[in-house]
C-alpha cells in the first residue's frame, strides 16, 4: 500500500496542511479504519488539534464511522477534547443527523466518558432541542417546518421521529400503557419454495436478533409479547394503541411483524407485538433480497396455506407470546374464531412449560357486539364443550367489547402483568439474549415437525450438554461410596450439588446489577429447578439407585423417594443460588471441602469425584483425578501463559500439593508426535530429535510444543521418557542407548558348545521354552530403574522446577493382545470417548498400570521378549504387530481426547528406518524358485512389509485431501546397506550416523521445528461478527501456547532474517512485530486483527508468512466463522459450560497487573481497507499530507495504489 510504503520511507506522520490538519484527521473524517490504523502504528498524534479546534475523534464522531472512533478510543484519544468553538466527539456526533450510525456512535462516546460542554448545551437549538432539531432539518424533507413548530412546542410526539430516522428515543408516559415507540420488526414469512418445487418454506429476515441486541440491556431486560390477529379492525387498534404506527411501520407484505415498545427511561419488561394475518396467503417471491434472507423448509407442510400459517402461529409464536388478542369483527363471524381456536387446541401447544405459562386468548369484539347475544352464547358453548383440549393451549379464553381503545390498552397491561408474575413464578421469564436464542431454536424445530414438543430445558444446554455416561459415573460413583462404607444419606448433597453446578453455570442465570438501571436490580433465574430435575437427570439418576438396589439386596432404599431427595436438596441449592447471588460452582465446592473426611480415601480414574459427572483427564499427587471443566472452575490461571492453571487445594482431601495444568485453548488444535518402534534402531528418531530441539533452543522443549506423543515399542520408551520423566531429548539419547546396550547384550545361550548341533537344539528349545531371546527379567529392573516402580501411566509428570506437578501433554504407548484377533490397545495418561481402539483403564484404582509396566508392554517383540502379563488387566504384546508407525492411531486418540477437534493442526511422524528398495515390487515376477519362493518365505516377506511404517504412512496420505497433506510431516531414513536388525547394539553409531550425514535431515529439522512453532499461534474471536453492507467483519486476536518468550527466539533464529506477516488468502492482517506484540504487562502474545468474510460459512485460513512464498497455517484452520463461535462459545445465551478463565477474550483484555498500554486493553476493531473508499478523493488527499506526489493522471484512478500486493 503507497501510504504504508511512504511512512516506512520515513514521511512525516503528523505533518499539517493549510488548514492544520494531519493524514489521520482526514483519514478520520472520511471513514477510512485501515488507514487510520497504520497511521496510528505509525506514531501519528492522536489527540492533535486543527486550525478548526477539533481533534480527529471529533471528525470521526461527525462522519459517523464507529470503526475509526473505536479504534480511536481504544488507542487512547481524548474524548472530550477540543479547543476554542471547536466540537467535542459528542457534540459533533449530536449535530451529524446519522441515524442509526449516530446512535452506535454515541454509544461507544458515553461509554468512555464523552461529555458535552456547558457552552454547547447554550449554543444549540431552542429549547434544548439541538439534536432533534438537527435530525428533523435533515431527514423530514418537506416536513421540516410543521415538524420544528411542534417541537418547539413540546407537542412532538418523539414515536413517530424515531421511527422516521431509524432513532429510538424515550417517549412520554401516556395513560396506563404509555406512548409507543416502533423502533424496528420482524418478520416471519410462509411462501413458496425459491426453486418452485412446491415445498414450504419459513423466513426469517433476522429482525427480531437486531430489535432485542438494540434494548439498553438485554442481558437483563425480560420482554412480554402480544399476538395481534384480525385485518381492518386490528390495524385501526394498532394505529391507536401505537401512535401513527400504520403510516409509519407498515411493513412489506407478509405472514406476522413483530415489533417493540419502550416505556420512558428504559423498561424492565419491553412489549413485543406481532402483527399476525391469516388473510395473508402463501406467496412466491424470488427476489435478491429475499434470497439473502435465512430459510427453513417446513418438512410438514402438505396442506392449504391457511393451515401452515395457523399451524406457524400455534406451533412457534404461541410458545413465547403472553396474550393472543383476536379481532373478532375481523372473523366473519365468532365460529371462526371458535374454529381458529380448536385448531389452535388440536395441533397442541409445543411447550414443555407448566400449564399456567401458556397465553391468555382475548377476543375483542367490535362495538355493536352487545346486539349478538346468540352468537356469544353459542361461542361460549362451543369453548365450554372443548374446554379441556383448549387449555393445554390457552391459560384462560377472555372476551371484552371494545368499547374505547384506552379500556383495551389497560386490559392488554394487566394481563401483561399478570403473566410476567405467572411466568416469574414458573421461572419461565426470560431475557431478550435468552428469548433470541431460545426463538431461533424454536424456528428451526418448527421447521422440521409439528408433533414434537419443543423442549426449552435441553436447548438451553447445546454447547452445555448433559455428560455422556452421566448414568454410568451416578452408578460409579455409589459404587465407590458403598464401598468406602458411605451411607446413601451422605452420597445425596454433593449429587445434588454437582446438578446445580452443573446446569446453573455462573454466566447462566445471574448478573450483577447496573447502577445505571435501578429497576434491573432483580435476579434472572432461567429455568426451574425441578423441570429442570425431571427432564435432565432422573432418570440416569433412577438407573445409577435402581442399580445400587440390585448390587446390594440388604440395603433398603427405595430409589423413587432417593430420587425425591436428591430433588428436594438440589432446591436447597438453588435457593442459595437465585436468592442469595452466590456462584454454583462455590457452593459445590464447599459441599465437597464439608465431606472431605468422608470422601479423602475415595479414589477412581473413571469418574471425577469433583463434579460427579465426567471422566478425570488429570490427576493431582493425592489421587483425587479431576475432569477439565472442573480444572477450569477451579483453577487459578497464570499470568503469563494461555490456558495453565493450577489446582493449589483438593477439596476431597485438603491436600494443598499443586498441580500446574496446561488446557488445549477451544479454538486450538492438535499437533501429534508420532515415533515408529524398532529396537535399537529407536536412536534414529531420537537423533532427529536432538536435530529438531537444537533448532528449537533449551528453553523450548520440543514436548511443549505437542499436545499428544504417541509412541510404539521403542518409540513408546522415548514417549514415556519424554513426557512423563520431563526428560530433554538429550537425557533420553543417552539413556535409551544405555538400555539398548545392556538389555541386548546377552542372549540366552546354550550350556554346550555353542557350535555344535546339540547346543543350536538347546538354544532353540531355550528360546521356544522362554518365548524370547532375551531375558525380560533384565528388561523389566532397567525399566524400573527408569521409570520408578510406583509411578503409574495417569499419575501427572514432573515435578517441574518450582515443585508442583505438570499435567500437559498426553502420552500413549502402543501394545497388542495375544489373542487370536491382535486387538490393539493404548495404554495413556488420559480417558476421553471411545475410538475403537481399547484404552486401557481398569476398574479399580490400585489396578491402574505403571508406567514400567506398559513400557514393558509395547516393547515385547515376539521371539525377543515374551509377553508382558499385567495384573488385572491382561497379557499384552509389541504394538508393532498392528500400529508399527503410530501416526494414524494418533490421529484418532486424539479425536478421542479432544472429540470436538475432528482435524490436527500437525502430525510429525518419525521413523526407524526403512529398506530403500525402489524397484522391488513394482512387477509380478514371472519364475517362481521352489526353494526361495516357498510359502513360508511369502508368507514372512508379507508379514514384514506389513509392519514397514512406511506403508502405514503411505495408506495414511491416500485418505488425505492435498490441503490436509501439508500438515502431515514425515522424518525416515534408508538404512542401506545395514541389517536393520531391532537388537544389533553394535550398529548404534550406524543408525545415528545416517541421521547425521543425511543431507536433508538439517533442512527437515528446521521444518519441523518451524512447523511446530507457528502451530502454537491460535485465533480467538473477539465478538460474534454482525453483517455490514453485506459482508462480516471479523475481529480477534492471535494468541500463542505455549509462553512465548520460549517460541519468540527460535522463530526469530529461524526467520528473523525474512519479513513475516500475518496473512489470509486475500488479505495482510498485519506484520509479525516479535516482541512489539508481546504485552509488556501480563506477558502474553496479543496480535488483534481484523478480516471480513461473505457469510459465517466461509473457509477461511490464516497463514503465518516468512519470505516471498512461504507460509504456513496456524492452529485452528481452514474453519468457518461459525466453528470458532461454537468452538469459543460465543453464541451460548444461557452460559458456558464452565466460568472462564483469564484465557478467555473478555477478561484477557485487562491484564493482572495493568499498564498503559493499547496491546493490553480491549480489542482494538479495526476494519480491512476495502478496495473501494466511500469518496476516491479523500485517499488522495491524506496520500498527499504524508508528502506523496500524485500524478495528475490518478485523480481519477480510484484508489488501485493503495492495494495490497502479497
Amino acid at each position: 500500500m503507497a501510504i504504508v510504503q511512504l511512512l516506512g520511507d520515513g514521511a512525516d506522520v503528523n505533518q499539517r496542511d493549510d488548514l492544520g490538519r494531519t493524514a489521520l484527521s482526514w483519514a478520520a473524517s472520511n471513514r477510512l479504519p485501515g488507514i487510520v490504523y497504520w497511521l496510528i502504528e505509525y506514531g501519528a498524534d492522536i489527540n492533535i488539534i486543527d486550525l478548526h479546534g477539533r481533534t480527529p475523534l471529533s471528525w470521526a464522531a461527525q462522519a459517523g464511522s464507529h470503526h475509526v472512533v473505536k479504534i480511536l478510543v481504544e488507542k487512547g484519544a481524548d474524548v472530550n477534547l477540543a479547543r476554542g468553538n471547536g466540537l467535542r466527539p459528542l457534540e459533533a456526533v449530536m449535530e451529524s443527523g446519522r441515524g442509526e450510525e449516530a446512535t452506535i456512535v454515541m454509544k461507544i462516546l458515553k461509554k468512555f466518558g464523552a461529555k458535552r460542554s456547558w457552552r454547547h448545551r447554550l449554543r444549540h437549538g431552542w429549547f434544548g432541542h439541538g439534536y432533534l432539531k438537527k435530525v428533523v432539518q435533515k431527514r423530514s424533507r418537506g416536513m421540516q417546518a410543521r415538524l420544528w413548530w411542534r417541537l418547539q412546542r413540546s407537542e412532538f410526539k418523539l414515536s413517530g421521529l424515531a421511527s422516521m430516522n431509524g432513532l429510538a428515543q424515550p417517549a412520554r408516559k401516556h395513560a396506563v400503557f404509555g406512548e409507543l415507540s416502533i423502533v424496528g420488526h420482524f418478520r416471519i414469512r410462509c411462501s413458496d419454495s425459491i426453486s418452485d418445487h412446491g415445498d414450504v418454506r419459513i423466513m426469517d429476515s433476522g429482525r427480531l436478533s437486531h430489535i432485542l441486541n438494540e434494548l439498553e440491556s438485554p442481558e437483563r431486560q425480560q420482554p412480554t409479547m402480544i399476538f395481534l390477529l384480525g385485518g381492518e379492525g386490528k390495524e385501526e387498534a394498532l394505529d391507536s394503541l401505537f401512535e401513527n404506527y400504520m403510516t409509519q411501520n407498515k411493513p412489506e407484505k407478509s405472514n406476522m411483524t413483530i415489533n417493540l415498545r419502550r416505556e420512558a427511561g428504559g423498561d424492565h419488561a419491553p412489549v413485543l407485538f406481532v402483527d399476525g394475518d391469516l388473510r395473508a396467503t402463501l406467496s412466491v417471491q424470488q427476489s435478491e433480497s429475499y434470497l439473502r434472507k435465512t430459510t427453513y423448509s417446513a418438512l410438514w407442510a402438505d396442506g392449504g396455506s391457511e393451515d401452515v400459517i395457523s399451524l406457524v402461529y400455534a406451533r412457534l409464536l404461541f410458545l413465547f407470546c403472553d396474550i393472543v388478542c383476536i379481532f373478532a369483527e375481523d372473523f366473519p363471524s365468532l365460529d371462526h374464531v371458535a374454529h381458529f381456536l380448536l385448531f389452535v387446541a388440536q395441533a397442541g401447544s409445543a411447550s414443555t412449560l407448566p400449564v399456567p405459562v401458556r397465553p391468555t386468548a382475548l377476543v375483542v369484539l367490535g362495538r355493536g357486539s352487545e346486539t349478538h347475544r346468540l352468537e356469544m352464547n353459542k361461542f361460549h358453548r362451543t369453548i365450554s364443550a372443548h374446554r379441556s383440549r383448549i387449555a393445554e393451549s390457552f391459560s384462560t379464553v377472555r372476551t371484552i367489547t371494545l368499547g374505547s381503545y384506552d379500556r383495551l390498552r389497560s386490559f392488554l397491561q394487566h394481563h401483561l402483568d399478570h403473566a410476567a408474575n405467572i411466568r416469574s413464578a414458573h421461572r419461565a421469564r426470560f431475557t431478550a439474549v435468552h428469548l433470541d436464542s431460545l426463538f431461533q431454536a424454536a424456528l428451526r424445530h418448527t421447521a422440521m415437525t409439528v408433533t414434537e414438543p419443543f423442549d426449552h430445558i435441553r436447548e438451553m444446554r447445546v454447547g452445555n450438554e448433559v455428560p455422556a455416561g452421566l448414568t454410568f459415573h451416578l452408578t460409579n460413583y455409589f459404587r465407590l461410596g458403598f464401598r468406602a462404607e458411605i451411607s446413601v444419606g451422605d452420597l445425596v448433597p454433593s449429587i445434588a450439588s454437582a446438578i446445580v453446578a452443573d446446569n446453573y453455570p455462573p454466566r447462566a442465570h445471574c448478573k450483577p446489577p447496573l447502577s445505571t438501571i435501578p429497576k434491573l436490580h432483580a435476579k434472572i433465574p432461567v429455568s426451574d429447578p425441578n423441570l429442570v430435575f425431571e427432564r435432565l437427570y432422573r432418570e440416569p439418576l433412577l438407573e445409577a439407585f435402581l442399580w445400587l438396589c440390585k448390587e446390594q439386596p440388604s440395603l433398603s432404599l427405595v430409589p423413587e423417594a432417593a430420587c425425591e431427595l436428591v430433588r428436594v436438596e438440589a432446591n436447597r441449592f438453588f435457593s442459595s443460588v437465585e436468592e442469595a447471588g452466590r456462584p454454583s460452582t462455590e457452593l459445590h465446592q464447599e459441599q465437597l471441602m464439608s465431606q472431605s473426611a468422608l470422601f479423602c480415601r475415595v479414589k477412581s480414574n473413571r469418574t471425577c469425584l469433583w463434579c460427579r459427572f465426567r471422566k478425570p483427564e488429570h490427576r493431582p499427587a493425592c489421587g483425587h483425578g479431576l475432569c477439565e471443566i472442573c480444572v477450569r472452575r477451579y483453577g487459578d490461571p497464570a499470568s503469563d501463559t494461555e490456558y495453565r492453571l493450577t489446582i493449589r487445594l483438593c477439596y476431597l482431601c485438603l491436600s494443598r500439593a499443586p498441580l500446574t495444568i496446561d488446557l488445549v485453548p477451544p479454538t486450538k488444535r492438535i499437533s501429534s508426535l508420532a515415533i515408529d518402534g524398532g529396537g535399537v534402531r529407536g536412536v534414529i528418531p531420537l537423533e532427529f530429535l536432538l536435530l529438531v530441539q537444537e533448532k528449537l533452543g533449551a528453553n523450548c522443549p520440543v514436548v511443549d510444543l505437542c499436545e499428544l506423543v504417541m509412541g510404539t515399542s521403542s518409540g513408546g520408551i522415548i514417549a514415556h521418557a519424554l513426557v512423563n520423566l520431563r526428560w530433554d531429548v538429550a537425557t533420553c539419547s543417552d539413556v535409551f542407548e544405555r538400555l539398548a546396550r545392556r538389555v541386548f547384550h546377552r542372549a540366552r545361550r546354550a550350556l554346550l558348545v555353542r557350535k555344535s548341533f546339540a547346543g543350536r537344539l538347546y538354544g532353540w528349545l531355550t528360546w521356544w521354552l522362554y518365548d524370547g531371546l532375551y531375558d525380560s527379567a533384565v528388561l523389566e529392573s532397567l525399566l524400573k530403574e527408569i521409570f520408578g516402580e510406583f509411578r503409574r501411566t495417569f499419575h501427572a509428570a514432573g515435578p517441574d522446577g518450582s515443585g508442583a506437578l505438570i499435567s500437559g501433554t498426553k502420552v500413549g504407548v502402543v501394545a497388542t493382545s495375544i489373542s487370536r484377533e491382535t486387538s490393539t490397545f493404548v495404554f495413556g495418561n488420559f480417558n476421553g470417548a471411545e475410538c475403537g481402539k481399547q484404552r486401557v483403564r481398569p476398574e479399580d484404582d490400585g489396578d491402574d498400570p505403571f508406567v514400567w509396566q506398559s513400557a514393558r508392554a509395547t516393547s515385547a517383540a515376539p521371539s525377543i521378549f515374551p509377553p508382558a502379563y499385567i495384573r488385572a488387566i491382561g497379557t499384552f504384546q509389541d504394538g508393532g504387530l498392528r500400529e508399527n508407525n503410530p501416526a494414524g492411531i494418533a490421529r484418532r486418540v486424539s479425536r478421542q481426547i479432544w472429540p470436538a477437534k475432528k482435524r490436527p493442526a500437525l502430525v510429525v511422524s518419525i521413523g526407524t528406518g526403512t529398506k530403500d528398495d525402489k524397484t522391488s515390487g513394482q512387477d509380478a515376477p514371472h519364475f517362481r524358485n521352489v526353494f526361495r519362493d516357498g510359502f513360508a518365505r511369502r508368507a514372512l516377506d508379507a508379514w514384514l512389509y506389513s509392519l514397514d511404517g512406511e506403508v502405514k504412512w503411505k495408506d495414511l496420505m491416500n485418505l488425505l485431501s492435498d490441503d490436509e497433506k501439508s500438515d502431515h510431516i514425515r522424518y525416515n531414513v534408508s538404512l542401506k546397506d545395514l541389517a536393520g536388525k531391532i537388537d544389533s547394539v553394535s550398529d548404534i553409531d550406524s543408525y545415528r550416523n545416517l541421521v547425521i550425514l543425511n543431507p536433508g535431515s538439517a533442512k527437515m529439522a528446521a521444518e519441523v521445528a518451524t512447523a511446530l512453532l507457528i502451530s502454537s499461534f491460535y485465533f480467538e474471536l473477539a465478538e460474534v461478527p454482525n453483517s455490514e453492507d453485506g459482508h462480516f467483519p471479523c475481529r480477534g486476536i492471535i494468541r500463542c501456547r505455549p509462553r512465548i518468550r520460549s517460541i519468540l527466539p527460535p522463530l526469530e533464529e529461524l526467520h528473523g532474517s525474512q519479513q513475516m506477516s500475518f496473512t489470509t488468502d486475500s488479505e495482510l492482517l498485519g506484520p509479525f512485530l516479535g516482541e512489539g506484540d508481546v504485552c509488556p504487562s501480563c506477558d502474553r502474545y496479543h496480535k488483534p486483527v481484523s478480516f471480513y468474510v461473505r457469510h459465517l460459512e466461509e473457509r477461511i485460513s490464516i497463514y503465518l508468512k516468512f519470505g516471498r512464498r512461504k507460509h504456513r497455517k496456524i492452529s485452528g484452520f481452514p474453519c468457518t466463522i461459525n466453528d470458532i463461535i461454537k468452538d469459543q462459545g460465543l453464541a451460548s445465551a444461557f452460559g458456558a459450560i464452565e466460568p472462564q478463565t483469564n484465557s478467555s477474550v473478555e477478561e484477557r483484555g485487562h491484564c493482572p497487573n495493568p499498564v498503559k498500554t493499547p496491546r493490553c486493553g480491549r480489542l482494538v476493531g479495526w476494519g480491512r481497507i476495502v478496495q473501494h473508499w466511500p469518496r476516491r478523493y479523500w485517499p488522495l488527499r491524506v496520500y498527499r499530507v504524508l508528502g506523496g506526489q500524485v500524478d495528475p493522471g490518478l485523480e481519477h484512478c480510484g484508489v488501485n495504489i493503495f492495494k495490497f500486493s502479497f
